[in-house]
């Protein structure tokens, strides 16, 4: 679904959370009804293709995708844990010991921090803006 305002949103399903990412750079307005089985590749190759990336050689390419997911995830642990409070880190690092899955640690962000989702949302719309930025220097 096209519209106008120059934003584009996308929607990012990680097991049961829903984040929307409102990314308000030079492109038309784009909605994702339906998502891949990986949402953060999809995050990540309209990020490549926006900063002029989604070029590069197959080889290069990969290592860049893998390079950028680890920074994305970076994101994602650095606004979970900057959101919990004293109690909450104490509580994760009790589940860290028990070496939980990915399902778990959702469950517990969402659980232990409000609005963890919209959080998360804008701390992904502000990675998106600094990497393109940075990536059209």
């Amino acid at each position: 679904m096209l519209k106008g305002g120059g934003q584009r949103h996308i929607v990012l399903l990680l097991s049961n959370h829903k984040f929307q990412i409102n990314l308000k750079f030079k492109l038309k307005y784009l909605k994702f009804k339906h998502m891949p089985q990986d949402p953060m590749k999809l995050f990540i190759d309209k990020l490549m293709a926006e900063a002029g990336l989604d070029n590069l050689p197959e080889d290069y390419r990969q290592e860049y995708e893998n390079k950028l997911r680890q920074q994305v995830d970076q994101r994602i642990g650095l606004i979970a844990m900057g959101a919990l409070d004293e109690q909450g880190m104490k509580d994760f690092e009790k589940l860290a010991d028990s070496r939980p899955d990915s399902q778990a640690l959702k469950d517990f962000f969402a659980k232990k921090i409000p609005n963890f989702g919209e959080k998360v949302r804008i701390g992904l719309a502000e990675f998106a803006q600094e990497f393109i930025a940075a990536a059209k220097k």
